[in-house]
């Protein structure tokens, strides 16, 4: 990426690694808390309050044994939703993608996230960032389509659906990044979403409609 794709860029991962030299841990683990909260209405009790702890955590307010706790909970709680997904991912898929979304947020090396070694664990806070928003992308689009009609029509709009929470996830990016052509990083406060209410939350997309 160069700095005149900066501000067209749609993808929030692209633009996390761009910037990646300017990003401390309190950046990343608000941002990614952010993502997650953009999925906040298909949560359980142990992922929002997973997420509610790395938003503390980022700020210094939450000690480390008590954010480790709130990391295994939420870790258990991706476990338990990828125990019960379904193999048509629409039933409740989103419920699944959230639970990564909110376990990436909170997410601590010490606690692993994929029961599949295959996949790999978080190469580090980044990479789980960037996990939190892929995840957080996955469960809004899902939700957002899981009533249309026929499967395959489903499945078209599924995929525009994650393109445009991407584009909504990439706003949200250029408004707290130093360097952006929002803001600077500090006094930055996007818009809240409907249902969450943290420091970074973005309303969520228009209808594709």
């Amino acid at each position: 990426m160069t700095e005149q794709d900066w501000p067209a860029s749609d993808r929030p991962d692209e633009l996390l690694m761009h910037r990646r030299d300017r990003l401390d841990d309190r950046d990343l683990r608000r941002l990614a808390a952010a993502f997650a909260r953009r999925a906040w209405e298909h949560m359980g009790d142990a992922s929002r309050q997973a997420v509610e702890a790395a938003e503390r955590f980022a700020s210094g307010d939450e000690p480390e044994p008590d954010f480790l706790r709130a990391s295994r909970a939420a870790a258990d709680a991706l476990r338990e939703a990828l125990r019960v997904l379904d193999i048509h991912i629409a039933r409740n898929g989103h419920r699944y993608h959230a639970a990564y979304a909110a376990a990436a947020a909170c997410w601590h090396p010490n606690v692993p996230l994929e029961r599949d070694p295959r996949r790999g664990e978080p190469e580090g806070l980044l990479d789980a960032t960037i996990r939190a928003a892929s995840h957080a992308a996955g469960s809004v689009a899902i939700a957002k389509v899981q009533h249309i009609r026929p499967v395959t029509a489903m499945h078209e709009r599924l995929h525009e659906a994650e393109r445009a929470e991407s584009r909504a996830q990439a706003r949200m990016v250029r408004m707290w990044i130093p360097g952006g052509p929002s803001s600077s990083r500090d006094g930055v406060e996007a818009p809240h979403g409907e249902n969450s209410e943290g420091p970074l939350a973005e309303a969520p997309p228009q209808s594709l409609d």
